[in-house]
């Protein structure tokens, strides 16, 4: 099979999905950690559990999940226990599956996440 010669390559991303592209290590006292391309942050509000993926080297978020949403909010009786959280992580994984990310960094400050909400998607206890 022929290619082109003079073929480019749009897709900025390819190098990352096919696992060839340099992470950015940078120095070992550095936290958190570059050495990823997409990075998981939670965030737990009073009222809403939200997640999102971010790229790394860019800084935008790529997909997110919240109970602030419609279609996650109707099947929840309430929008900040431990079944939000495992819904708000279901939801992200299929959306991460669906966009193409398939590997996620997440380094968590041991002291943020003691409640149990988000114990349960994050350490799977």
């Amino acid at each position: 099979e022929l290619v082109n010669p003079r073929f480019v390559n749009r897709n900025p991303r390819n190098l990352e999905r096919m696992s060839l592209a340099m992470k950015d290590r940078g120095w070992e006292t550095v936290w958190p950690s570059k050495a990823c391309w997409h990075r998981l942050c939670v965030q737990r509000s009073q009222h809403h559990i939200s997640a999102h993926v971010e790229h790394v080297p860019s800084g935008e978020v790529v997909v997110s999940a919240s109970t602030q949403e419609w279609a996650v909010k109707r099947h929840l009786y309430c929008t900040r226990d431990v079944m939000a959280s495992e819904s708000v992580g279901r939801v992200l994984a299929q959306r991460c599956l669906e966009s193409g990310v398939q590997h996620v960094h997440f380094r968590a400050v041991p002291w943020s996440y003691r409640a149990e909400r988000v114990r349960e998607r994050v350490y799977g206890d």
